[in-house]
C-alpha cells in the first residue's frame, strides 16, 4: 500500500496541513491562506502524527496558530485575488482602487488617477478566467515597476555595502521578501515588494547584498547591516508587519 504523503485536518479548530518530509522532527508554521502546515517525519503514520498533534504538540500549534491572518486579513487577500471592481489593492504602498474598463486593444493595466485601470475584453465576465486574467495583468505592472526600479536599488545597496554581485531576477515569493547564492552572487526580489513603499525594496536590496559578504544572519551580517543601513531592524519590523499582499493562489507569471 502505497504510503500518505500528506493529508488534512482539523486540530482545536485550527486547519492544518501534513505534509511528510525526510526529516527528524517537526516544523511547524503559519500559511497566508489561514492554514498551518506541518512538517512531519517521513518515518510516522497519520495516526502517530494526529497523536502528536492534540498530545505535546498543541502546545507548539497554539503560539503558531496566533500567526494566522485574520479573518477580515484573509477577505482582503481574496480580495486582491478577484480584483473586481472597487477593490483596492496597493503600488509602491500607495492605494489604488481597481477600475474596470473594456479594453480597445491587448489587454493592459495602468495606474491612472489613483486607479488600477484594467483593460479587459469583458468588465463583467464573472469567471474564473476572466479573475486569473485580472490577476495576470496586475501582477504584469507590478512587474514592469519593480524592473525600473531595481537597478537603482542595485545600485544603491552594492554601494552601501561595498561589495558587487551578479544576476539579479523578480520572482513570486510566497512568504520570503528576497533571497540570494552568494557562491554565484545571484539576486532574488519579491514581486511582493511592488506593492510596498519603495524604501523596502532598498531594504530587501541591502539585505540580500550584504549576504555575499555574511552568507547567515550572525553577527557578521548585523554589523554589515548597521554600516550599510542604519536603522534598518525598524524598517523590516514595519515591513514583516505589513504582510505578503499577494495572495498565494495568484498566478505566477505575467
Amino acid at each position: 500500500m502505497a504510503r500518505i504523503r500528506r493529508f488534512s485536518c482539523e486540530v482545536a479548530g485550527v486547519p492544518v496541513d501534513v505534509v511528510f518530509r525526510a526529516r527528524r522532527r517537526f516544523v511547524l508554521r503559519p500559511g497566508r491562506d489561514g492554514r498551518v502546515t506541518v512538517s512531519a517525519p517521513r518515518s510516522m503514520g497519520r495516526a502517530a502524527v494526529l497523536a502528536w498533534l492534540g498530545g505535546e504538540g498543541a502546545d507548539v500549534l497554539a503560539p503558531v496558530a496566533q500567526r494566522l491572518p485574520a479573518a477580515d486579513e484573509l477577505e482582503r487577500r481574496r480580495a486582491w485575488g478577484r480584483l473586481r471592481e472597487g477593490d483596492v489593492v496597493a503600488v509602491w504602498g500607495r492605494p489604488v482602487a481597481v477600475r474596470l474598463e473594456t479594453a480597445e486593444g491587448r489587454p493592459a493595466a495602468r495606474v491612472e488617477d489613483g486607479s488600477l485601470v484594467l483593460g479587459v475584453p469583458d468588465p463583467k465576465d464573472p469567471s474564473e478566467e476572466a479573475h486569473q486574467l485580472r490577476r495576470r495583468l496586475f501582477e504584469g505592472l507590478l512587474r514592469s515597476e519593480l524592473a525600473a526600479a531595481v537597478p537603482g536599488a542595485r545600485e544603491r545597496a552594492e554601494r552601501a555595502v561595498g561589495t558587487g554581485t551578479g544576476r539579479w531576477t523578480v520572482r513570486r515569493m510566497g512568504s520570503r521578501w528576497g533571497s540570494c547564492r552568494p557562491s554565484t552572487g545571484s539576486v532574488s526580489i519579491a514581486l511582493d515588494l511592488a506593492c510596498h513603499d519603495p524604501a523596502f525594496l532598498d531594504l530587501v536590496a541591502v539585505h540580500e547584498v550584504a549576504h555575499m559578504e555574511a552568507p547567515d544572519h550572525g553577527p557578521r551580517f548585523s554589523e554589515v547591516m548597521d554600516r550599510a543601513l542604519p536603522g534598518w531592524r525598524g524598517l523590516q519590523a514595519d515591513l514583516d508587519r505589513e504582510g505578503m499582499r499577494l495572495p498565494p493562489d495568484a498566478p505566477a507569471k505575467a
